[in-house]
């Protein structure tokens, strides 16, 4: 806190990564990297262990990782990098969950579980490797939702359960136990649509269908609890986006499905988080 306010809050982190999703024909492997501070195209970076769509991302200054996903059945795999290497096992296979992290631990929480929906949220320690534990339940069993965090706080929104769900809940990163009503979107959002981005103060989420395109920008103040609030707009309307930032500027990446054939478009749209 007295690094924000005073100005010198460490911004360590200039890469980004990009892993896991669907191809044209088949879900891939691949890992992108690109450099935040800079435009410029993503470059190779290297494979998960298991080709699959739909998972949690979440990362430390060390490591980043991938958590279940579709292969195309429910998985538990928990991937991470720099080489990816098998991490351990969530307490449940499960797609499309929502996944954040401070540098010390991760949080993995709800997904699918076809014909159910999961309101568990499960923690693993970044530093060593292992099986993931319960850390407790989501207020709303909800598969697709999104997360935001700051170093002692994760939100979980957004979401389906199984119609699109408004619902903004938290937990704190370092305790277990249930998670606790934080507020509502300003309309009723699923990651499969929109982007979600956060510096160590602020999460913004980005896009998404409503059941429209929408080019709204909207954001939250993570240490508080309440409703978002309008931040601006997109440079037009957009939904599927992949998203990342540092605690400056954040990247927007879309991905547009046409016909069931899954296109990747190279636009990238930054605004500035804080």
């Amino acid at each position: 806190y007295d690094a924000v306010m005073g100005g010198y809050w460490p911004n360590a982190n200039s890469d980004a990564l990009f892993g896991s999703g669907n191809g044209a024909s088949s879900f891939t492997t691949t890992i992108q990297k690109t450099n935040i501070t800079s435009a410029g195209d993503t470059t190779f970076f290297g494979d998960l262990t298991v080709a699959r769509a739909e998972t949690a991302s979440y990362s430390s200054f060390i490591r980043g990782m991938w958590a279940g996903g579709n292969t195309p059945s429910a998985s538990n795999v928990i991937d991470y990098v720099t080489f990816s290497t098998h991490f351990g096992n969530l307490t449940q296979s499960t797609v499309a969950p929502a996944g954040s992290s401070n540098s010390i631990r991760a949080v993995v929480a709800g997904g699918d579980q076809v014909p159910s929906i999961s309101n568990v949220i499960d923690y693993t320690t970044m530093a060593s490797t292992g099986n993931a534990t319960d850390f407790g339940d989501l207020t709303t069993g909800r598969s697709a939702l999104s997360c935001v965090s700051s170093p002692t706080r994760a939100c979980f929104a957004g979401g389906q359960s199984p119609s699109n769900q408004n619902i903004i809940d938290f937990v704190e990163i370092m305790t277990t136990g249930n998670a606790v009503d934080f507020g509502d979107l300003n309309a009723s959002l699923d990651f499969m649509s929109f982007g979600n981005l956060a510096s160590s103060t602020r999460g913004v989420y980005a896009g998404g269908f409503t059941p429209t395109h929408t080019d709204d920008i909207q954001f939250i103040t993570i240490a508080s609890q309440g409703n978002s609030v309008k931040y601006g707009d997109l440079t037009s309307a957009k939904r599927r986006l992949a998203a990342t930032s540092n605690s400056v500027k954040g990247i927007l990446l879309m991905l547009v499905i046409y016909f069931l054939e899954y296109i990747q478009q190279q636009v990238v749209v930054t605004h500035t988080v804080d």
